[in-house]
């Protein structure tokens, strides 16, 4: 009963955010999701409506809970750019539902390199891998950064951080990699989109994968800015090691990553809408 009444309800809330909005629409749906779910329970696994299930976290994984998706305007952006046989990079993974979305798109011939440090989410994104028997993910316990090492890793907040850990915070020690090395020995030579989620760490991310963003066919990036988070007086640092790699162009959803709309371009990076999502095109792929 509980399966049903969760697959309608994320029926209807999809219906009344994603495909036909009115003024009040996501506040009914919210209202239809209260009464016909069940209370939330962190680290089960619950339906979503793309055709998967996954074990769901506090924070985004109860979102996805009550909606049964996340950050939609995301998703179709994924959906439009990416094809079977390609290769998706999931950087800073969370719960897996990109990686997860993009598996079903790329299908067999293509690959998933999942990254999730924290220990206690990858155990739990290891299991939604299993539950959905998701062969082209290939998960990897650790983060990405400029050097070969080990940090501590701040677990206070909703998204973990290997930016912002203070000598009170609550912090776990994971392996921080550089992604070219990581790319070599997985035998990866082309990444189609590679999507960054690491609160206010892209910079050391993307210093680790200078090689990838000079090549050629170097891959677009969808990237959270976050600028609160950047503990460097330079907010834009790793927009501008992008820009230096090559012919990358910035845009952002006009809408936000939480609605389905046109990408506008952005020249300025002082015009980045904060905690939303840049797409980082080269010009190999803008057609």
């Amino acid at each position: 009963m509980n399966q049903y009444r969760i697959r309608l309800s994320h029926s209807i809330t999809n219906f009344l955010f994603n495909r036909f909005r009115f003024p009040g629409s996501k506040k009914i749906g919210r209202a239809i999701s209260k009464i016909l779910l069940p209370k939330f329970k962190p680290y089960n696994h619950y339906p979503t409506i793309y055709g998967f299930d996954l074990f769901l976290s506090p924070g985004e994984g109860e979102e996805i809970f009550r909606l049964g998706f996340y950050e939609p305007g995301t998703l179709a952006f994924m959906k439009k750019v990416l094809e079977p046989g390609d290769t998706f990079l999931d950087v800073g993974a969370s719960i897996g539902l990109m990686s997860f979305y993009a598996s079903k798109i790329i299908g067999n011939s293509g690959r998933v390199l999942t990254f999730e440090p924290v220990s206690k989410t990858f155990t739990h994104l290891t299991k939604s891998i299993k539950l959905n028997h998701s062969k082209n993910i290939t998960p990897l316990q650790f983060a990405l950064g400029n050097e070969n090492t080990s940090l501590p890793i701040n677990l206070d907040s909703a998204c973990p951080s290997l930016a912002t850990v203070k000598s009170n915070s609550t912090t776990e020690t994971v392996q921080v990699r550089i992604l070219d090395e990581v790319l070599s020995e997985q035998k990866i030579s082309k990444v189609k989109l590679m999507k960054i989620d690491v609160e206010g760490f892209e910079a050391e991310v993307l210093s680790g994968a200078k090689k990838l963003l000079s090549d050629k066919n170097a891959p677009m990036l969808c990237i959270e800015f976050a600028p609160a988070l950047i503990q460097s007086s330079n907010k834009f640092e790793a927009f501008e090691i992008i820009k230096s790699c090559n012919t990358y162009r910035f845009f952002q959803l006009k809408n936000s990553k939480d609605s389905i709309s046109p990408l506008i371009e952005i020249s300025d990076f002082g015009k980045f809408r904060a905690d939303d999502n840049v797409f980082c095109i080269p010009e190999n792929h803008l057609n």
